[in-house]
């Protein structure tokens, strides 16, 4: 059940949070999502809603512990209470149908101006990006983290030039496009073949192609080669 209260009162808190927030947090390739004192979710980024089969009210104003391990919600609560914060752990975050999805967390404490504890900050990376590292002794786990920090630091700025939405190109083929087709095809410019496209958005590679099929058509283009100089154009321009 939503509990209301806590949710207005972090309007005040987290506002600057929020407000630093780089519009590319949104399309990371990972997922990313903010929790108050309490434990109740008060951000999370496109990737977590799309990987978890949730809306933006089935997670905000909602408790972790809906969509984690009992585990993870008595981990963060610790930090909280002023116990060390938890290095990078495994855990299971859950989907919509009630389908499992390995997660490696990364929490970061968020503090307000005065430097008091307000929650803390989760990266969650996809574990089949990190499966080396879960076989890896424990001194590995940083170096993969890294490895996956700056792949996902790459793939961010290689988008950071195009607009958030169609609708907010000058480009009038480019705002034909659906934001679906838009999401395919900025991932495409960032490097993602089409498996991990479909992975990340939740969806069928057959679903992935015939998005990138209808861009072709949109944008008067006859290959993904076509469509990634095309894309490259339009952030130079």
């Amino acid at each position: 059940m939503t509990n209301a209260a806590p949710v207005m009162s972090l309007e005040n808190t987290f506002m600057d949070f929020r407000s630093s927030i780089p519009a590319v947090v949104q399309t990371m390739a990972c997922g990313a999502m903010a929790i108050d004192s309490n434990c109740i979710v008060v951000y999370a980024n496109q990737w977590l809603f799309g990987r978890l089969g949730l809306g933006r009210r089935d997670m905000i104003g909602q408790s972790i512990s809906t969509m984690f391990d009992e585990k993870v919600v008595e981990r963060l609560r610790a930090s909280l209470d002023g116990q060390p914060l938890p290095r990078p752990f495994q855990t299971t975050a859950i989907r919509c149908d009630g389908a499992p999805v390995p997660v490696l967390a990364v929490p970061q404490t968020l503090r307000d101006r005065s430097g008091n504890v307000t929650g803390t900050f989760l990266f969650l990376l996809d574990a089949g990006d990190v499966e080396q590292a879960t076989q890896a002794p424990t001194a590995g786990w940083q170096r993969e983290l890294d490895r996956t920090a700056r792949r996902v630091a790459r793939r961010d700025a290689a988008v950071s030039g195009l607009p958030d939405a169609p609708a907010d190109s000058n480009d009038a083929d480019v705002q034909s496009l659906s934001m679906r087709e838009w999401d395919v095809a900025k991932r495409l410019v960032a490097g993602l073949r089409a498996p991990a496209i479909a992975r990340e958005l939740d969806i069928s590679v057959h679903t992935v192609r015939n998005h990138l099929k209808s861009c072709y058509r949109k944008l008067g283009v006859h290959s993904q080669s076509d469509l990634i100089d095309y894309m490259l154009r339009l952030m130079a321009s």
